[in-house]
């Protein structure tokens, strides 16, 4: 199965192809006026936990607070975080990425993990909408 990648880069926008079998199976537009945020990695600030939602709004330095739905949240994050910055887990070992746990299926209610003022390490999944903020989450 050949894979190819078409990048197309106009004074006003780049286009980007994704191809399998010669099969158009992705296409990207961004306009030079409007770049996306999303795939951008934030340092946030929990504004808001709303436990009958299983959800949070968080303070990316946008003008609205991003979205975060309890089940984009994990609560090992340190783990993820120590195998990005380090490579090593908490003992100083090499830490693979098989070792990490697994995600439970259901995730803890929200209020069990993220409370007002906390930080939060995040990534953009979809940029913000209309009077909605962007969607974010924790699985970066």
């Amino acid at each position: 199965m050949a894979k190819r990648i078409v990048v197309n880069v106009g004074v006003f926008e780049t286009r980007i192809a994704l191809q399998e079998t010669n099969l158009l199976t992705g296409l990207y537009v961004e306009r030079s006026r409007h770049r996306s945020i999303v795939g951008n990695v934030c340092r946030g600030v929990v504004t808001n936990v709303l436990p009958g939602m299983q959800a949070a709004f968080v303070n990316i330095g946008l003008g609205k607070d991003a979205f975060l739905y309890a089940g984009d949240y994990t609560a090992n994050v340190g783990d993820y975080e120590r195998l990005m910055l380090t490579g090593t887990d908490e003992d100083g070992g090499d830490l693979d990425v098989d070792e990490v746990p697994p995600r439970r299926e259901a995730p803890p209610p929200i209020q069990d993990v993220l409370r007002k003022g906390q930080e939060v390490l995040v990534q953009v999944s979809k940029e913000s909408l209309g009077t909605k903020g962007a969607r974010v989450t924790s699985f970066i």
